[in-house]
């Protein structure tokens, strides 16, 4: 159980643009632009779609599926031949 964390772990540090500044990915979108104000909006424009915009699919697909299975059970009869016990996020 101990290994799962820090075997994901180079995923948050990895990704671009995570590093503090942004790192080259953010800078390259930057110098790209054709004027500085230009830089700071595209650098606004894409933070707001990055963390505001982009994680709500994901969220609407969770609380749609705590609509469809409200409860182990039925997600128990959806699949009956998955061991929905041995799920880590479900055990107690």
């Amino acid at each position: 159980m101990f290994i799962i964390p820090l075997a994901v772990q180079w995923w948050a540090v990895w990704y671009p643009g995570a590093e503090p500044g942004g790192g080259g990915y953010i800078a390259q979108r930057m110098l790209s632009a054709k004027d500085e104000k230009n830089a700071i909006w595209a650098t606004l424009l894409f933070n707001f779609m990055h963390y505001a915009v982009r994680p709500w699919p994901w969220i609407l697909i969770a609380l749609a599926s705590i609509v469809v299975y409200p409860n182990i059970e039925s997600l128990q009869q959806a699949f009956p031949n998955t061991i929905v016990g041995n799920m880590l996020a479900i055990q107690q």
